[in-house]
Parts: C-alpha cells; structure tokens; sequence
C-alpha cells in the first residue's frame, strides 16, 4: 500500500495539535501536561503552520511529517550538568526537587522562544543582566535561584541554574 501525503491547512490545526501533544507526551512525559489545548493550537498556528510544509498521511492520527523551510528555535547547550539532565531524561539530580514544576515550565518556554519578549511573563522576572554575565539573561525560579541564558536567535545557549546573588 502506498502512503499518499496532502499538505496541512488550517482546518487541521486541532487534530494536528493534538497529535503533537499525545506524542510529546510520550516522549517527554516529565513535561506533560506543561501546555493546555489552546496554547498548543497557537504553537501551531503561530510556529508550525507559519514556518513549516505540513504534510499528513492518509489518516492523520498515524502520522504526522513536517518539513521545515526555516528552522525552529531550540535550546542548543546547557552550563549546568543537573539541569541539562532534567531536559533530557526527568530526573532531579542535580537541581533542587522544590524547583522542578518551575524549571519544567521555563525549559519548555526556552525551547520554542525565538526572542525575549516570549519569556517576559509574569512570575518570570525576566531581565538582561550586566557585569561578568553581560549579554545573558534571567529568570527567576525561587528565592536567589535564577535560570540564565543567552540568546543566538532563534537559538537559546548557555542555559545555567545557579544562585549567583
């Protein structure tokens, strides 16, 4: 049997967000639930259906192919060892157990942030620092606890968990 592609349109979104969420879910289940419905239509609707071909397979639910014509932001290296492994795998070696939702939620906002103003939120504390870290910037997590991190468009590097005050 021969698969036949047809591209994405927009009436698509929601099953194809959907699919999208079952299997990061999946993939990353530490992350779950880290986006509601809405926020992941937007995702699409903002980043996917605006910077990607879309393509599905004759039953949509089977599969989803992107192919993408400029690429997506990403985290691309981590500073600290412990939060790197808590991206990757879930485990909380290595960070503070307490921090975890909060850290959860800033690494999955710095994997799809193509620029600052997708980080400025409340409860962040987001700002570009100064001094020794000059170019990076910061997010609150608790108490002295920050994540910082530079921006090589639509790149984030260098992201570090550490108490620096």
């Amino acid at each position: 049997m021969t698969a036949v592609f047809r591209k994405l349109c927009r009436d698509d979104m929601t099953e194809a967000a959907s699919v999208h969420r079952t299997s990061f879910d999946e993939r990353l289940p530490w992350l779950a639930q880290l986006h509601t419905p809405e926020e992941d239509r937007g995702y699409w609707r903002g980043h996917l259906f605006a910077t990607c071909d879309s393509t599905a397979g004759p039953h949509s639910q089977a599969c989803i192919a992107l192919r993408y014509t400029i690429r997506c932001a990403m985290i691309v290296s981590f500073r600290h060892k412990g939060l790197e492994a808590f991206y990757r795998s879930g485990t909380t070696k290595g960070i503070r157990a307490a921090h975890a939702a909060k850290l959860a939620r800033i690494l999955g906002l710095l994997d799809v942030a193509v620029g600052p103003e997708d980080l400025n939120l409340p409860g962040f504390k987001l700002h570009l620092l100064k001094g020794n870290l000059k170019g990076h910037w910061s997010i609150w997590v608790n108490g002295n606890w920050r994540v910082t991190f530079r921006f090589v468009c639509p790149d984030v590097e260098l992201v570090d968990y550490q108490d620096y005050h």
